[in-house]
């Protein structure tokens, strides 16, 4: 049998879902067109009988075998599990080729995708005229493509490195914040913004020999506490002086 695309759409209108079984319909070797205008779904099991070899039946009519494919049970529990990945790949390949590489550009170009595939959930929950396997497997199918996009949405680009990895302990890297705002090195900026800011692009080493870089949580209570001095800092200043020595404002270029 010859492959098609089965969308998404296919199931979300009775009158859809007669056109799907139509063109399946004609696929069968035997196949004659036929029209009915009251778009009847056939209550029987839906069959058609095709060459188990094309090439063979082309070539040598004779010594052609044939197989019977059952609409449900060979052709929709099969593929309607592969929709998801094909069709998240190709939107991919579509965002791609119209150059929507920017948060805001694919936003905008996966939004009506994302409300579209929503309504048809809604569409599938009320369609009588599928079975339960059949609307069972639709439904997580379209919510596997939903999460897919919007996994994509808030990562589109996990190649990039979106933390600064310190090799600092965490104190370090609070007490250096800290330092960059009483030095008003940057605009002042209230500890919750602070804390924000680290805890977004910062990691941190727990200690000089750990490959694993953590990251930073509560960070506004602690910068709190140093505003406050109810954190001791004095290990950390030292750490930071030594680092921040008159060697650190010489570098070799191109060196790493």
């Amino acid at each position: 049998m010859e492959p098609f695309k089965l969308n998404f759409a296919d199931f979300i209108s009775a009158e859809n879902y007669y056109h799907l079984i139509h063109k399946f319909l004609s696929k069968d070797i035997n196949y004659k067109f036929t029209f009915f205008e009251d778009l009847k779904i056939p209550s029987e099991d839906i069959k058609i009988e095709v060459f188990k070899d094309k090439i063979v039946a082309l070539f040598n009519p004779e010594a052609a075998q044939t197989i019977i494919i059952h609409f449900e049970e060979d052709f929709l529990l099969i593929n309607i599990p592969k929709m998801a990945d094909y069709y998240f790949e190709n939107l991919l390949q579509s965002a791609r080729s119209a150059n929507q590489n920017t948060p805001e550009n694919l936003e905008y170009f996966f939004m009506p995708v994302l409300e579209e595939l929503n309504s048809y959930t809604r569409s599938y929950s009320k369609a009588n005229f599928l079975s339960e396997n059949t609307r069972k497997l639709i439904i997580e199918e379209t919510y596997k493509l939903i999460r897919l996009c919007e996994a994509y949405l808030s990562n589109p680009y996990p190649e990039v490195q979106k933390k600064l990895k310190f090799r600092l302990k965490r104190m370090d890297v609070e007490a250096f914040f800290f330092l960059l705002r009483e030095k008003k090195v940057i605009e002042h900026i209230e500890n919750a913004d602070l804390g924000r800011i680290i805890e977004n692009i910062c990691e941190y080493q727990p200690n000089k020999d750990s490959k694993e870089f953590k990251v930073i949580r509560d960070s506004a209570t602690k910068i709190g506490d140093i505003n406050n001095m109810n954190r001791v800092i004095d290990n950390s200043l030292k750490k930071l002086s030594q680092i921040f020595n008159t060697n650190f404002f010489t570098f070799n270029s191109g060196s790493k």
